[in-house]
Parts: C-alpha cells; structure tokens; sequence
C-alpha cells in the first residue's frame, strides 16, 4: 500500500514549514544556539499566569461560544480603541492564536482560483496557506534599497478581475519595517478602487522603537468596512504557548468565520480566554519592559551584522526581526543557514521562506539574551571564512 495516495491535492502542495526544519535540525545539534523563532524568551507576565489558575480553580473549564467569551470580546475592543478603532464585541472572533484566524481568514473568504496580494517579503506562512486553499499569491515586491517600501503604482498593476485579498504586515516579519502613513493610504487607495479587502497582521503592533508609530489599518478612511485586522497575545505577552488570537472586522464577515470556527475547534480555550483578558485589561508596564530589552538587543545584532564582511542590513523599526542581505556570498539563502547550522551551530531561519524576494537575505530573532546573541555572532564570525563570496 502507498500511504501518499489517500493524502489530498491541498496538502501536497504545502511544503513543511522552515520553521519546523529549524526545530528538527536544533534536535540533531548538540550546544545549538538559536536566532530562528519568533518567540519570545521572557516568561508569560505573573498576573496573566494567575488569572489562568484562578479560571480553573473555578472550574471554568467548559465550553465558551465560539466566538469566544463577550468579556474578552470586549477587552479586545477596549485594547484597540487606544489605536483609534472602534469595534463592537460582534465584530470581534478570538481563536487558537493568530495563525489559526489566518487560517480561517483565507478558509472563508477564498475561493480556488483568487488571488491574493501579499507584500513580499512577508510572514512565512502566508504563501503555504494561500496555497493550501488553491489561491494564487501575487508577490508586490519591498524595495530594500528604500527601506522596504514598496511602488503604488506596481501595485496596482498586480490587480487583476481575480484579485480579492491584500495581506500586509506591519510591523513586518522578517524585515522589522514599520508601514507608515503614507504607505497605509496608498494600499486603502487601491484596495478601495478595486472592492479588495485588507488582511492587517498587526501581531507586533507593541514592538516599536525609535520614531516609528503604529497605525491601524481600520482607522484609515474608508478602511473598517474592508479590513479584518489580525492580532493576538503571543508576541506582546510573551503567551505563544496560550495559543490566543482574533480578528476584528465587520460583522457580517465574522459571522461567517464564527461558523466556520464552530466546525474546527467549536470554541477558544476557555481557561486561555481568561489569561487573555488579563492580559488586555492588567498592567502594561511588562509588555514595556520587554520592549526595552528587544531594543538593546536590536542595536547590538546590527551593529554586529554590520562588522561582519559582505553583509549589510536595514535597521529594523519594530517586531524582533533583523533580516541581512547576504547577496554578496555566492551560496543560496537556504545553504548559508545549512551551512551556519553545521559549522557555527547557530540556527537561522533562510530569506526564501518570506517570499521570493527574500532570497539572498536570512532572517535572524533577536528574542533571545544578549548573552546568546554575542555567542552566535562569534559562531558565525569564525563560520563565515568558509563561505566564498562572489
């Protein structure tokens, strides 16, 4: 018997996460120092710990609606009024994390055969789900020389009769750019000029240093009506193992997600839901304080990418993310982070996971101690004599 024959079209098409490689290549690696995943290496803040117990020493332990509890429904509201959004509890849907209301998102709202405009590079797992779901991605290229910002008019040009979605992201993964304004009113223009609606993973919206600002996608003019606004608590919280994210969008579209949702998993985590409110509603001064770490952190990676030779970055505005050009070196994306994986045992996540013009960079997580940091960039200093340049 061939066990591949009863596995469907849809799954053959998604290739296996890089970040999962990551994971199955630190096994195998002794002393394996990694600057591969996102997450964050602070502990979950003790007041959101305690609200978990609290929830089951009260038995609250049954199911919830499926679009999750009003209560935290209405924290999400009140958390995002900060950013100027407006919302109402129906307009909100919370899940297992941010990738899984991506994954509802393109479940939802996408037919075989859509296309999507992704801003590339972008998160990793955006181009596998679209594909999952038969849609086609259409990459609109960052210019890196311009500090990632991307052509309004190229843009335009990639929208065809298929075109339904645009996904962006901001703060952006990998490249720690910040969409500004100006940026965020061009992408409402062409969206609002040909009937797309707007995905806006704002997962790193609290990861902001120097003079970068965050603006939500939803405040634009013209924006709520055509935007589903993607966030969660893994990365501002330090709760990636909560598994805890929503979306915020117009009731008519979350209605549709919520019914989808009651078939996956029928309803959020219940005891999670609970650390969740918690989270939005306790003190804040926690999510600062590991962001003023991120930013020490930030400043010492590109100053020390910056005295590595051949290399040269674009210094990062937000997230934890710091992504290299490595085009100088005559060895792809993935062979270099095979090749620092083997012979400085540090761990990397490879350009070409983000899209196609992320090949010729590698994507470095600056959510690890600076202790570790410098102990890889020694690694790599002494690793990359190994590697010929052009």
């Amino acid at each position: 018997m061939d066990p591949m024959r009863f596995v469907s079209g849809a799954a053959k098409r998604v290739k296996p996460s890089a970040t999962r490689e990551v994971f199955r290549i630190a096994a195998q690696i002794p002393d394996a120092i990694s600057l591969a995943i996102g997450e964050p290496d602070f502990d979950t803040p003790a007041h959101i710990r305690e609200a978990g117990k609290k929830a089951l020493e009260e038995s609250f332990t049954h199911y919830t609606a499926s679009a999750g509890i009003p209560e935290l429904r209405k924290a999400v509201c009140q958390y995002y009024s900060k950013y100027g959004v407006t919302a109402d509890p129906e307009e909100v849907i919370v899940s297992a994390g941010s990738g899984q209301v991506l994954f509802q998102v393109m479940g939802t709202f996408l037919d075989p055969g859509d296309e999507v405009l992704v801003l590339d590079p972008s998160y990793l797992n955006y181009w596998p789900v679209l594909e999952y779901f038969g849609a086609k991605a259409v990459s609109v290229p960052l210019d890196e020389k311009k500090n990632y910002s991307f052509s309004k008019e190229e843009m335009e040009k990639k929208v065809t009769k298929k075109s339904k979605l645009m996904i962006i992201c901001s703060p952006n993964n990998p490249t720690g750019t910040v969409l500004d304004k100006r940026d965020l009113k061009e992408i409402a223009d062409v969206a609002i000029r040909n009937d797309l609606l707007v995905v806006s993973d704002e997962i790193y919206s609290e990861l902001l240093y120097d003079d970068a600002k965050f603006i939500a996608m939803a405040t634009l003019d013209g924006m709520k009506e055509r935007t589903i606004t993607i966030n969660g608590f893994s990365k501002a919280y330090a709760m990636t193992g909560w598994r805890l994210g929503y979306a915020i969008a117009p009731k008519e579209l979350i209605s549709e997600m919520v019914k989808i949702q009651g078939y996956i998993n029928l309803c959020p985590n219940s005891i999670t839901q609970k650390a969740g409110i918690a989270a939005l509603t306790g003190p804040q001064d926690v999510v600062e304080k590991m962001r003023r770490e991120y930013d020490k952190r930030r400043k010492v990676v590109v100053d020390r990418i910056r005295r590595l030779p051949d290399m040269s970055v674009v210094t990062p505005k937000g997230a934890f993310y710091v992504f290299p050009n490595i085009s100088k070196y005559s060895i792809s994306s993935v062979d270099f982070c095979k090749h620092m994986a083997t012979s400085a045992k540090v761990l990397v996540t490879p350009g070409s996971a983000f899209g196609t013009q992320g090949e010729g960079h590698f994507r470095i997580s600056y959510a690890a101690s600076l202790e570790n940091i410098n102990r890889a960039f020694d690694r790599m200093e002494k690793a990359l004599p190994g590697i010929r340049a052009k």
